[in-house]
Parts: structure tokens; C-alpha cells; sequence
């Protein structure tokens, strides 16, 4: 998944027989946060503007469904989720800004198979 502000990760949707084994609302409201909250971390900015929890908190809700809606069957676990979460938060601003950035490795378990494809800018 793309947050709107720029990286993210994918996760499941349990509506689907064979789908995920967790609360897939949740664990993309946590992917999300963890993804946004790190780019606040980072000072990215979003259209020239420095990305805050204010923003994250107006673009979670699209940012969590399209988490939802971004991967119909993941055969996932929980462990898989707060392994990715982890990942996002361990991912360092050298990694982030100036760069098209990569996705934890740890959510490619979750079926992320989409790249992100804009360069994060960060402030000084």
C-alpha cells in the first residue's frame, strides 16, 4: 500500500475465505501509523509541507483502506504485522529521505508487491 504521504505497506483483507488470520482494520491502522508517524520522524514533507501527526491523522482513514483493499488474500500472521510495524519503525531517515524508499522486508510477508515510486523529500 502507498500512503497518500508517500511509503507504506500492504496487508490483507479477512473478508475473503483463506484470507488473514487478525483484525486486518487494526493491523493497517497500525501499519499506517507506523508509516506515518516515521515520516514525521524524518521531517518529509508532503506537496512542500512538513508531514505531521495532524496529517497522518487526515490521511489514515484512505490510508488504511487502501491497505485493506490493496491485498485480497494474504496469508499473513500477526507476527508477520508487528514484524512489518517493526520495520518501519527501524527504518532509518538516511534510508527515507532523498530516496524512493523500500518497503520493511518484513511486510513483503503481508504481499506488498507494489513499489513505491516517488522520492520523499525531507527538511533539513
Amino acid at each position: 500500500m502507498v500512503l497518500a504521504l508517500g511509503f507504506g505497506a500492504g496487508c490483507g483483507d479477512d473478508s475473503d475465505e483463506g484470507g488473514p488470520s487478525f483484525d486486518v482494520a487494526a493491523a493497517c491502522g497500525r501499519i499506517v501509523d507506523a508509516g506515518c508517524m516515521k515520516l514525521v520522524e524524518c521531517k518529509a514533507l508532503s506537496e512542500g509541507q512538513a508531514v505531521t501527526a495532524s496529517l497522518c491523522a487526515q490521511a489514515r482513514p484512505a490510508s488504511v483502506e487502501g491497505c485493506k483493499a490493496e491485498i485480497a488474500h494474504t496469508t499473513g500472521t500477526q507476527a508477520d504485522v508487528d514484524a512489518c510495524v517493526a520495520g518501519f519503525q527501524a527504518t532509518a531517515c538516511t534510508d527515507i529521505c532523498g530516496k524512493v524508499p523500500a518497503d520493511p522486508a518484513a511486510c513483503k510477508a503481508l504481499g506488498n508487491d507494489d513499489p513505491n515510486a516517488s522520492v520523499i523529500n525531507c527538511a533539513p
